[in-house]
């Protein structure tokens, strides 16, 4: 599944297959679920200030930014970004997350 361009919330999910999205600029908050596949999400623009919560059974977590109050363990990874205005939440039981 891919989706590109600007929106407000976005909440995408799927069973089984990738889940790709490029934003030139996010107006609300994210919300990505797939239960076999990776997740990535690509800020085209100016990044948004965002608080992130990833969660993995099984794969790796990237983000391409540094972040501030970071918790992470082996299944999970959470931080702000900026302000921490919006959420970017993803969730994958078997596969890849990434953030840039």
């Amino acid at each position: 599944m891919n989706a590109a361009g600007s929106a407000g919330d976005i909440k995408l999910s799927t069973s089984s297959g990738d889940i790709e999205l490029e934003l030139a600029n996010s107006l609300g908050d994210i919300d990505l679920s797939t239960a076999s596949g990776d997740a990535s999400v690509q800020f085209a623009g100016e990044r948004p200030g965002m608080r992130l919560d990833l969660e993995s059974a099984s794969g790796s977590k990237t983000v391409a930014f540094e972040l501030r109050d970071l918790e992470q363990t082996k299944r999970t990874l959470k931080g702000i970004y900026g302000d921490g205005s919006r959420t970017l939440k993803i969730r994958t039981q078997s596969g890849d997350i990434s953030v840039r």
